[in-house]
């Protein structure tokens, strides 16, 4: 039987490993994740709500994109927000759509949305394994090494995140093992980040906790319009986060 292994349980390496089995059910698939839970990330976002997608055209999905856009298409036509509204609704989890089309599962938990997957993964008979931290990828012997041994791969997904959230288990991990594949890792920056700021103003805390619906903020050339919220070191919320990348370019 061939093996799949999938390195991270969140979202993009939880749907990964439904997709592979799915198309493959003759296939063992196995998850490998550091933390102790799937989905750690996912349950903290949206406020606790969980933001799932946008409901809108996949055209808009690419301007949204401020870097290389194309590379996303084809993956967008092949699965876009409607499939993923579908696979909820059809796992037993609805969204509702809110504002800015975005859409939240209809019981406002994000819980519901990991354990929505995790009831998906039990049913495929999908497997993981917790507390397995990757260290290193033999691809010529199809070996992963970890903190919990070695494991023999057929094939093998790698979904680890980026390096936004440590506490999560985003530190960065996957793009050693990236590396180590022969992949080239283009210099990082920061990108759906809040904004620090020295003013005065928000040093005092006098703002923060206080929040706004469709601000207008301006980055150079660049205007978005969304949420904002003042936190006690700067501005945070969509409208933020968005704008985060195009002050790099400032």
């Amino acid at each position: 039987m061939k093996k799949v292994y999938v390195v991270g349980a969140g979202p993009a390496g939880l749907m990964a490993a439904i997709s592979a089995k799915t198309h493959y059910p003759n296939f063992e698939v196995t998850i490998l994740e550091r933390n102790d839970v799937i989905g750690k990330k996912l349950r903290l976002t949206g406020g606790g709500r969980c933001n799932v997608t946008c409901n809108i055209p996949i055209e808009e999905f690419i301007e949204y994109t401020p870097k290389n856009p194309k590379f996303i298409y084809s993956t967008l036509q092949n699965f876009n927000a409607k499939h993923i509204m579908d696979f909820f609704k059809q796992a037993g989890c609805p969204l509702k759509q809110e504002d800015h089309n975005r859409m939240f599962p209809k019981s406002n938990k994000s819980i519901d949305i990991v354990n929505t997957l995790m009831k998906k993964l039990q049913e495929l008979k999908i497997k993981v394994e917790y507390g397995v931290l990757v260290h290193e990828v033999k691809n010529d012997v199809k070996t992963l090494l970890t903190s919990k041994g070695e494991f023999k791969y057929d094939y093998l997904i790698i979904a680890t995140g980026g390096k936004t959230y440590p506490h999560t288990g985003s530190d960065g991990t996957g793009y050693d093992l990236a590396k180590q594949l022969g992949h080239t890792i283009t210099p990082l920056i920061p990108a759906e980040v809040p904004l620090v700021s020295n003013d005065p103003v928000i040093q005092s805390k006098t703002l923060q906790g206080l929040s706004f619906k469709d601000v207008s903020l301006t980055v150079g050339k660049k205007r978005l319009i969304h949420d904002l919220i003042f936190t006690h070191f700067g501005i945070s919320g969509p409208v933020a986060l968005r704008a985060s990348y195009y002050v790099q370019e400032l």
